[in-house]
């Protein structure tokens, strides 16, 4: 009867408090839980059959504290594979920079923000020129050099807080939150004209007084 009837579903809840807590916080929490689950489990079951053999008590405590302990380590182990998944299409695997559809989610995000507070909302194109002619006359791997040494030089200019992202080929684009025209241009200006980066065609538009399209629109 210890591993079934009330017991299980007892064990059960206790399950799902570990999992919910590895998979919501961290691996760490969940092994927190995991030990308190088992103590707690261990003290009512001490209270309500006091009478049994100790050392069944104590054995059956000890493999249910092992059962926490492991599903703590497996939700863990999922959310993780689950993450890196995601990230797999949020990010361009060859730059680090957000993917063409991570950077449409944020963007869109970042519109939501800019709706709420009612601030400006900076976005820009960029076009790097050339790809093509290095990629015919000197390789791929010339040409893909080239993109990372664009990507890390305009990531220089950028702030923390700024989204990056390569929609594709040659094509960039930057959002700018809370940031007026002169910011921007500054921003753009020091992308131009910074010699380490290779040249680049821009368009920029601020987004602002309550018009904002959506992202595609933006785009």
């Amino acid at each position: 009867d210890v591993a079934t009837g009330p017991d299980l579903a007892v064990s059960f809840a206790y399950s799902l408090c570990t999992m919910a807590a590895a998979w919501a916080i961290s691996r760490r929490s969940g092994l927190a839980v995991a030990g308190l689950s088992s103590v707690a489990a261990f003290v009512v079951h001490v209270t309500e059959r006091g009478e049994e053999d100790w050392l069944v008590l104590v054995l059956n405590s000890v493999l249910r504290g092992v059962s926490f302990v492991l599903l703590a380590l497996l939700t863990s182990a999922v959310r993780r594979t689950f993450t890196d998944l995601v990230d797999t299409t949020r990010l361009d695997e060859m730059t680090g920079a957000l993917s063409r559809r991570g950077f449409l989610d944020e963007l869109a995000e970042a519109r939501r923000r800019a709706m709420q507070r009612n601030t400006p909302l900076g976005v820009v194109y960029l076009d790097l020129d050339g790809l093509k002619e290095v990629n015919d006359t000197e390789g791929h791997a010339a040409g893909d050099a080239l993109i990372r040494q664009f990507v890390d030089g305009v990531a220089r200019h950028l702030r923390s807080s700024d989204l990056f992202g390569r929609l594709g080929g040659d094509e960039f684009a930057i959002v700018l939150e809370r940031a007026d025209p002169l910011v921007i241009d500054g921003v753009v200006g020091r992308i131009v004209n910074d010699p380490d980066i290779p040249h680049v065609s821009c368009g920029v538009r601020v987004f602002t007084d309550g018009r904002y399209p959506t992202p595609n629109e933006m785009l």
